[in-house]
């Protein structure tokens, strides 16, 4: 099993007006895994039992409970896992405009989006030993091999 990974490249450009290209590897995912995989998958690999509706049932209770707690303004911490918490989206005011208007929820919270900070046991997959990984060419890149090799493979006139 290996990390896929293509190569990202942007143009930075310095407060003199220097152009500095910077690469960067980034993740590409395989697929998205379904609720319905990881249930099987836990209850193969994680469990004791083999009743995969156990663990469905399990998970969805989880599910539930965790939206129901953060509604309730609190965040909600997974053991291992992680920690799940609500992030407010808002208007900026200047002191003038809170002065003259105030600030209203309604009107100035624009948003309220649940963002999750994993524990330390989850923040480096490095951690958990040996990692492998397969460079991925991005669309960009396969799109542009290709006009090299319709480049070169031109007959010259």
């Amino acid at each position: 099993m290996a990390i896929n990974f293509s190569l990202a490249k942007i143009n930075k450009l310095h407060a003199n007006g220097q152009k500095e290209l910077r690469v960067y590897a980034r993740a590409q995912a395989k697929q998205t895994i379904s609720k319905e995989a990881l249930v099987r998958y836990a209850a193969e690999h994680y469990t004791t039992f083999r009743d995969h509706n156990l663990v469905r049932a399990s998970l969805e209770a989880l599910e539930k409970a965790t939206a129901d707690m953060l509604r309730d303004g609190n965040n909600v911490k997974l053991g291992d896992f992680g920690t799940f918490y609500n992030h407010i989206n808002s208007d900026i005011l200047t002191g003038a405009e809170y002065e003259e208007k105030g600030f209203s929820p309604s009107r100035n919270i624009k948003d309220v989006t649940v963002k999750w900070r994993p524990s330390n046991f989850l923040k480096s997959l490095k951690a958990f030993g040996e990692l492998q990984f397969a460079h991925k060419p991005t669309v960009r890149d396969q799109i542009e091999k290709m006009k090299e090799v319709r480049e070169r493979e031109k007959p010259q006139i």
